[in-house]
């Protein structure tokens, strides 16, 4: 392989348990984002059957957990929607050595769709380093490449690192808001550090780390 092309490595996919909110503790995202708890407030069974009270009360904006009527985190709106507690969550990096978008291969699904299961992951977290400036480009051609069951969650960058998580699109209600943070590991070299986004889905608190050092440990 030439080593002037951009390199992708093969996707990690990981499976994880999901947890609805404590009632008697409050939740943290490691940022410092905290949340009021809701695991005590029952949730409806349906919204399609809900009256226009229930509809009212309940509780729709991104990133709430407050309580009321009608909280979404608690433990039937977990089985109904994952019965089986259980997402699966898949990692992707590539490294891009600043490819202008012209230069982008013309079908990026490989991204997502490499592996050999038949079935989607809930959450994709694509870490990209060396990152071209033109990043707009870069998540429309993601996004047209996963398709409409996934959207755009957040992203994040930091010098050339950058960071995108797609969610299933069944999940957006169900996240807290998205804190980030980016960490720079020598001021002379702005392609090596790291980026981070954390978030809690249900209970269960998610954090992403994509980083790029030199090659040798020692100079880490």
């Amino acid at each position: 392989m030439d080593p002037q092309e951009s390199t992708s490595k093969p996707s990690s996919s990981l499976r994880i348990e999901l947890d609805v909110p404590s009632t008697d503790t409050c939740s943290t995202v490691s940022s410092g984002y905290k949340l009021r708890p809701s695991g005590s407030v029952s949730s409806f069974v349906s919204s399609l059957t809900a009256t226009k009270t229930e509809l009212v009360t309940k509780n729709y904006l991104v990133g709430s957990i407050a309580g009321g009527a009608g909280s979404l985190l608690g433990i039937r709106e977990l089985n109904k929607i994952i019965p089986s507690s259980n997402i699966d969550i898949q990692v992707v990096t590539w490294n891009m050595l600043s490819m202008k978008s012209q230069f982008y291969p013309e079908d990026l699904s490989d991204l997502f769709f490499s592996g050999s299961s038949d079935e989607a992951a809930s959450i994709y977290a694509i870490c990209i380093q060396e990152c071209s400036s033109d990043k707009n480009e870069l998540l429309v051609r993601l996004q047209a490449a996963i398709g409409i069951k996934h959207v755009l969650f957040t992203y994040a960058t930091h010098g050339t690192l950058a960071l995108m998580i797609f969610l299933n699109r069944d999940l957006i209600w169900y996240t807290s808001v998205p804190q980030s943070v980016g960490v720079t590991t020598s001021a002379a070299v702005r392609t090596k550090g790291a980026v981070a986004i954390c978030f809690i889905l249900f209970g269960t608190s998610i954090l992403f780390l994509s980083s790029h050092f030199k090659g040798k440990s020692l100079n880490i």
